[in-house]
């Protein structure tokens, strides 16, 4: 399991004058999972936004070696009103994920959400909200 999903070569990103990400080098292997930390403004938010594709590098390439990616960036869109089985399963039709490597169940499990039964997303925690955003983007 050592293929390289997502490789950067030096991938800058500029807003006018402002360098958000500078001649950044980053390989991102298969079955691993990846978080970026730093200090505010250092430029992970537009890098996650680029490997997602909802920005374009300046100057660099990004090479995708599947066009399926989860993320999780900022805070994850839920609905409400819905329990966090329904939200999953609704991300699972949303992105075709009906053979999912996960269960659904497997996934509330994993992310220690497998006992919120019928309670409603809006009525979740900060952190549970989160860990159900991660569950969604393993789909």
């Amino acid at each position: 399991m050592d293929e390289i999903m997502v490789h950067l070569e030096a991938v800058t990103k500029k807003y006018k004058e402002t360098l958000a990400v500078n001649n950044c080098n980053l390989k991102l292997r298969k079955g691993k999972i990846y978080g970026l930390a730093g200090k505010n403004g250092a430029g992970k938010t537009t890098m996650m936004r680029m490997i997602a594709g909802l920005g374009i590098p300046t100057e660099g390439t990004i090479t995708l070696l599947s066009n399926k990616i989860g993320t999780l960036i900022e805070a994850p869109s839920l609905n409400g009103s819905m329990t966090a089985k329904e939200n999953l399963n609704f991300y699972r039709i949303l992105c075709e994920e009906k053979n999912a490597s996960f269960s659904t169940e497997e996934l509330l499990e994993l992310v220690g959400l497998a006992d919120t039964k019928r309670k409603k997303v809006k009525d979740f925690s900060l952190g549970m909200r989160q860990r159900l955003g991660i569950a969604a983007a393993l789909l």
